[in-house]
């Protein structure tokens, strides 16, 4: 049984995905040393930097951060979940400290009854 023109086995189409994310792992890493080295070279710089030595550098720096976003995942909401995806159980203890203002460094007291008529 042949394969028809145009159509891809499940191992190829894998091993295709895994070389585009390893291309999109590189591109990430090359344009976050190219941030790196204009950053080094501004800091260990042994000479006034002049404005637009800085400005063209900004902008280097820039235009690889807008890379890196299209490059990297979008990490502004991420979803937290408990066990097996459920709810995340929360539990919150208010206790009130006593100290002693005479001997501060005496060993507090905490009174954690919860008393609500204040």
């Amino acid at each position: 049984m042949g394969m028809k023109p145009g159509q891809k086995t499940a191992k190829i189409a894998r091993k295709e995905q895994r070389q585009e994310e390893l291309r999109e792992k590189l591109k990430g890493a090359h344009y976050l040393s190219q941030i790196d080295k204009c950053v080094k070279e501004v800091e260990n710089a042994n000479y006034d930097v002049s404005t637009s030595e800085l400005a063209a550098r900004k902008f280097v720096v820039d235009t690889n951060f807008r890379r890196l976003a299209k490059v990297l995942p979008d990490l502004k909401a991420i979803e937290v979940a408990g066990p097996d995806g459920g709810a995340i159980n929360l539990v919150q203890t208010v206790a009130r400290v006593i100290v002693d203002p005479v001997q501060p460094d005496s060993e507090p007291t905490v009174d954690d009854t919860a008393n609500t008529d204040s």
